[in-house]
Order: C-alpha cells, then sequence, then structure tokens
C-alpha cells in the first residue's frame, strides 16, 4: 500500500514499547489481569504499523507544502478518510487549547514568583542584602539655587 514498506528491508523492533498501555487497555476491556504475550504482541504490531503508516502520510503531506518536518497541523490531512479519528483529534485539541488558556488565565491571576520568594532572599544572606541596600540607597541631593533668585542662609551671607 505504501511505497515505503517495498524499499524499507524488515528490521526487528524494539518489542514492548507499549506493552503496559495494551495490557492496561485489555483488562479495561473486559480481559483478565495478565493477557497473553502473542494478544500483546500482536497488539502491539498492530499499533506500530498504524502509526508509522499515519507518520509517513504525514510527512508526506509536509513534504508536498515544501517542508521537512512534519508539524501538528499535518495530521488532520493523514486522518481525512477517517472521520471518527478526525473528529476525536479535532475534540482532543480544542481541549488542550482551554486548558493552556485557563492556565494562562490562573498564571496571571496569581502573585509574580519573584514578589512571594522575594522575602526568602533577604533572609538567606545579611551581606548582600546589606550591600544591595547600599547600592541602591539614594543619596540626598544638594539644591542648587535657581539663576536670579537671590537666598538667605543662616550664615548672614547674601
Amino acid at each position: 500500500m505504501y511505497p515505503y514498506r517495498n524499499q524499507i528491508q524488515p528490521r526487528r523492533r524494539k518489542r514492548q514499547l507499549f506493552n503496559k498501555d495494551i495490557e492496561n487497555l485489555l483488562y479495561a476491556m473486559g480481559d483478565g489481569p495478565v493477557s497473553l504475550e502473542s494478544t500483546v504482541a500482536c497488539l502491539e504490531d498492530c499499533l506500530v504499523d498504524y502509526l508509522t503508516d499515519l507518520a509517513h502520510e504525514a510527512l508526506r503531506y509536509a513534504k508536498s507544502q515544501g517542508r521537512s518536518r512534519v508539524k501538528i497541523d499535518d495530521l488532520p490531512f493523514a486522518l481525512r478518510h477517517d472521520p471518527m479519528k478526525l473528529g476525536r483529534m479535532n475534540y482532543m485539541r480544542d481541549q488542550l487549547i482551554k486548558i493552556e488558556k485557563a492556565k494562562k488565565m490562573y498564571d496571571t491571576n496569581n502573585v509574580n514568583e519573584k514578589e512571594l520568594f522575594a522575602d526568602d532572599d533577604d533572609e538567606g544572606d545579611d551581606e548582600d542584602g546589606e550591600e544591595r541596600a547600599k547600592k541602591t540607597a539614594k543619596k540626598p541631593k544638594k539644591k542648587k539655587p535657581k539663576k536670579g533668585i537671590v537666598s538667605f542662609d543662616d550664615s548672614g551671607s547674601e
């Protein structure tokens, strides 16, 4: 079906990439607490093949757009023939956007971290705090008399 499969010689895959996940899904669907190794291996092969095909389809679309890397926006094109998966992906994308917006709102409502931990820094190093205070302390400015205005000092001179 895909031309890249004919060019690449079959190689031994690293097994057990998704073993625990597949076993948990099988248990959730009613299988026993321990699944057969052959069942898990078969499902893992199917999953890896599907993900490989999906990635190659997205890469093919990215190359047709003049890019060498796949973006998240290339996945809807790869899933365009399966409306259930495309709808699920769009739903998950929308939920992620909502979560990010909520996190931004939460972060802007909170006090700045620097303000929260400013007191902790001053307590730890007294010498650094004193040096900072000396550097940042404002020196009193000498007032210069304005031109044309006569000022009288306590010394009695004009």
